[in-house]
C-alpha cells in the first residue's frame, strides 16, 4: 500500500509547513539571541532548526508509519491526544521543571 511519490510529498510539504508555522512564536526567544550573537548566530540557529526539524519529522514519520504504532493511534489517537496536550499544558503552568 505504498502511496503515490506526489502524495507522500504533499504529506511532508504540510507536515513541515505546519511545523515551521507553529515554531513562529519562538521569535521572543530567538530575536534577543540573533540581535546579541552578531554575524555567526544567525546562520547557525537556522542550520541547527532544520536539521532538528527534519530529524523530528523522520523521527515521527517512522514511529508513525510502524504497523503497531499506526494501528494503536488510529484507534486511541483521538481519545489520548486531548490528555496529552491537557497534560502538557498544566505541566508548563505549574512551572514544573
Amino acid at each position: 500500500m505504498e502511496q503515490a511519490p506526489e502524495h507522500r510529498a504533499s504529506k511532508i510539504l504540510t507536515v513541515a509547513t505546519v511545523t515551521i508555522a507553529n515554531g513562529t512564536d519562538d521569535i521572543a526567544v530567538f530575536t534577543p539571541l540573533l540581535a546579541r550573537g552578531g554575524k555567526v548566530a544567525f546562520p547557525l540557529v537556522m542550520i541547527v532548526f532544520f536539521v532538528m526539524t527534519a530529524l523530528w519529522c523522520a523521527i515521527a514519520t517512522a514511529l508513525a508509519s510502524h504497523r503497531l504504532v499506526a494501528n494503536f493511534l488510529d484507534r486511541w489517537g483521538h481519545r489520548i491526544m486531548p490528555v496529552v496536550l491537557i497534560a502538557i499544558g498544566i505541566y508548563i503552568l505549574c512551572g514544573v521543571y
